[in-house]
C-alpha cells in the first residue's frame, strides 16, 4: 500500500545497480505503474518526502568547500 507524501506519491524500483525515482502525476498513475512493476516483479518501496529532503541535504553537505577556514571571532561578529 502507498501513502500520499505532500500531495505526490513517490516509489523506488531497487535494482542491482541503481535505483529509479519514479513520480506519478496522479492515482491512477500509480495504481498503474505499481501493478506493472508487481507483474514485472521488481521491488518496489514509498520514500518519505523528509528523507528524499535529507539525502539532497547530505549532497550539498558533501559538495562543501572545506578548505577555507573561519575564525571563530569572525563567525560572532556576523551575529
Amino acid at each position: 500500500m502507498f501513502i500520499p507524501t505532500n500531495g505526490w506519491l513517490k516509489i523506488r524500483i531497487f535494482t542491482s545497480m541503481n535505483s529509479l525515482l519514479i513520480t506519478p502525476k496522479d492515482a491512477s498513475e500509480m495504481q498503474f505503474l505499481t501493478e506493472l512493476l508487481q507483474k514485472l516483479g521488481l521491488g518496489i518501496a514509498e520514500i518519505p518526502a523528509e528523507a528524499l529532503e535529507n539525502a539532497g541535504l547530505l549532497k550539498l553537505m558533501q559538495e562543501v568547500d572545506t578548505t577555507d577556514l573561519v575564525s571563530g571571532e569572525e563567525i560572532f561578529r556576523k551575529f
